[in-house]
C-alpha cells in the first residue's frame, strides 16, 4: 500500500508541477498581451488627444467664419462698400470736371502778370 501512495503522490506531484509550468507559461503569454493592449490603447489615446487638437481648431475657424459671414456683419459690410463706391465715383466725376475745364493745356504765365 506504501508504494500505491507513493506511486499516487509522485503522480500528482507530476500533474502539479505540470500545471505549474502550463499556468506559468499562459501567465507569460497573458501578460504579453495586456503589455500590448496596453501599448496600443497608449497609442490610441495619444491620437484622440491628436483629433480633439484638430477638432477644436477646426471649431474655432468654424466660428470665426460663422461671424464673419453671420448676416448682421454681411450687411454691415456691403452698406461700407456701397458708401466707398458712391465716394469713388463722386471723386470719379470731379476728377472728369477738372479734367474737362484744365483740358490739360498748361497755359503760360507771364511774370509780369503776377
Amino acid at each position: 500500500m506504501d508504494g500505491i501512495n507513493f506511486v499516487q503522490v509522485g503522480g500528482m506531484l507530476v500533474a502539479i508541477i505540470a500545471s505549474a509550468a502550463v499556468a506559468k507559461q499562459q501567465l507569460k503569454t497573458l501578460s504579453n498581451s495586456v503589455d500590448i493592449i496596453y501599448k496600443k490603447i497608449s497609442d490610441l489615446t495619444a491620437d484622440i488627444d491628436v483629433l480633439q487638437q484638430k477638432d477644436s481648431a477646426t471649431e474655432t475657424s468654424i466660428n470665426t467664419f460663422r461671424d464673419i459671414l453671420s448676416p448682421t456683419n454681411l450687411e454691415t459690410r456691403a452698406r461700407e462698400i456701397e458708401a466707398l463706391q458712391n465716394r469713388i465715383n463722386a471723386l470719379r466725376r470731379d476728377t472728369d470736371s477738372l479734367m474737362h475745364i484744365h483740358n490739360s493745356v498748361h497755359p503760360t504765365i507771364n511774370k509780369d502778370s503776377g
